[in-house]
């Protein structure tokens, strides 16, 4: 059966190469990212290869709220619903750099930005019997969080905060996922490897293939589907424990609060929640 599914960050890597994969299953595919001709070529690319028309763009910078607002009020005007969403975007700044937002740009990007497009297209997620969401984390997440310097520029680390990005990723991910557990929605993070991408040589070099971490996240879509796994971490292939602190259910209502604060203190208020 066709499934419709968003993948954000799906002009290159990981996010190009599911999306080109899902489109030759014979999916329906919503393409995203931040560069309107890049998105769109992208699109013609997958249409070319894969012979599926079924390939829909959608054009926002994560660096700017108002645009993921945009973007969440064009997808719930356009669709029904969502089968999948994929919250696959994401950066590592080599130094600190302040969104359009005045947000440090790692901590926007990779969590803040995906936490709110995901409360406000959960209409789509839940007009559905079943559907999933999936969320691109790193097994090099952070054992600990400091709420107080999280954005403060005299603390920041490039490596360090991408590493606080994907631990809030998981914390985000355990959090909704207890409470959509009546809604038939599954939430699930994955580590997709070590994988050869632009990402990953900001900061290092090599990586696997990107075939890899397709398969990593068809992996995590099987066992949502046919086992309705929740709440749960995968690296790679396998189902693995995340760092102890991202189980501490204080510290996943902390940085619940904390992002929806940050967020109206911006003029912003989720769809939901």
């Amino acid at each position: 059966m066709s499934k419709r599914i968003l993948i954000t960050g799906a002009t290159d890597g990981i996010g190009k190469a599911f999306a080109k994969y899902m489109a030759s299953k014979g999916h329906h595919v919503i393409i995203h990212g931040r560069n309107r001709e890049k998105v769109k070529d992208s699109a013609l690319e997958i249409i070319k290869k894969t012979k599926n028309k079924k390939i829909d763009t959608i054009v926002a910078d994560f660096a700017s709220l108002t645009e993921v607002q945009s973007m969440s009020k064009s997808l719930l005007g356009k669709y029904n619903f969502l089968d999948i969403l994929i919250n696959n975007a994401a950066v590592i700044a080599p130094e600190y750099i302040e969104s359009v937002d005045k947000i440090e740009l790692t901590f926007q990007v990779n969590y803040l930005s995906p936490f709110l497009l995901t409360l406000n297209v959960l209409p789509l997620l839940k007009s559905k019997q079943r559907s999933q969401i999936i969320n691109i984390a790193s097994i090099a997440h952070a054992e600990t969080i400091n709420f107080n310097t999280i954005l403060d520029p005299e603390f920041f680390d490039s490596y360090s905060a991408y590493e606080i990005s994907k631990l809030c990723n998981i914390l985000f991910t355990y959090k909704l996922a207890k409470k959509l557990q009546n809604k038939k929605i599954t939430v699930n993070c994955l580590h997709p490897g070590v994988i050869s991408t632009k990402l990953l040589h900001v900061l290092w070099s090599g990586g696997a293939p990107v075939k890899n971490a397709v398969e990593a996240i068809k992996n995590v879509m099987i066992q949502a589907e046919k086992n309705f796994e929740t709440g749960k971490f995968f690296a790679g292939k396998s189902l693995v424990l995340s760092s102890a602190i991202s189980y501490d259910e204080n510290t996943q209502q902390k940085i619940w609060d904390f992002s929806m604060n940050l967020l109206k203190l911006k003029g912003i208020i989720p769809g939901n929640f």
